[in-house]
């Protein structure tokens, strides 16, 4: 047994599974508002990162990957050992792995998976070049995103860059309760101000992208749901 093959899937403590049965595809959004058959619809996170300069040789970090609805895609594209893939729920990592990769492609791109509540990134062999979080702090609160964030910067390069999404408002923004992967129902809500100073707090220069190809930025209404940020570490000088 390799390396990997031992400590490819590490669980960091121990905390309730958020995942109570049920259908899992369903439980990660379904496939997205896009319409498109479940394995296609995430395609869209790729054809971004793409954009914004991903290479197979660049390291990802897929933070709540969950069933690897976008991380089939990610690890395909990826060389060997460039994927990492960190969320709460184990129950839900493993029937990804099980139901969406499948062994042979785990076999062959060596991704590493780890089960935390805590944001413990040092349970990874190696730190990214790029941090990827669709569809989480849509579902956090402020300490948490914080928390992740600061978590984030101390352990990972000076030259990675993160990209996040954000349920945006104007004005009245809630961010109070418990989200939907933290076993509640709360709409988490924000200002572009409140992400930009969360950002600062942590030791991130936020930068606000917005409509960056999912299919809830065409949803009409006062919250835009599913806007883009990256972030990025001031230089020193600065």
């Amino acid at each position: 047994m390799t390396s990997w093959e031992s400590n490819y899937l590490v669980t960091v403590g121990q905390f309730p599974d958020p995942f109570r049965g049920g259908d899992v595809r369903e439980w990660v959004g379904g496939d997205a508002g896009s319409g498109l058959p479940f394995r296609e619809s995430c395609r869209f996170q790729l054809d971004f990162l793409i954009a914004e300069g991903l290479t197979p040789e660049s390291t990802l970090l897929d933070l709540g990957c969950g069933c690897l609805r976008g991380g089939v895609h990610f690890i395909e594209y990826l060389s060997r050992g460039r994927y990492l893939g960190l969320d709460i729920s184990e129950t839900v990592v493993r029937w990804g792995i099980n139901h969406e990769l499948g062994t042979p492609e785990c076999n062959a791109k060596w991704p590493e998976f780890v089960v935390s509540d805590a944001f413990d990134f040092g349970a990874f062999s190696k730190t990214p070049d790029v941090v990827f979080a669709n569809s989480l702090f849509t579902h956090l609160p402020a300490d948490s995103v914080t928390d992740s964030l600061a978590k984030l910067r101390r352990w990972c390069g000076p030259s990675c860059e993160a990209y996040a999404t954000f349920s945006l408002v104007d004005a009245d923004s809630d961010h109070g309760g418990k989200g939907h992967y933290c076993g509640g129902r709360a709409a988490m809500t924000y200002t572009r101000d409140e992400v930009a100073t969360i950002a600062r707090q942590a030791g991130w220069r936020a930068e606000h992208i917005g409509v960056w190809g999912h299919p809830k930025n065409l949803i009409a209404g006062d919250v835009r749901q599913q806007s883009m940020f990256r972030f990025t570490i001031p230089g020193a000088d600065e």
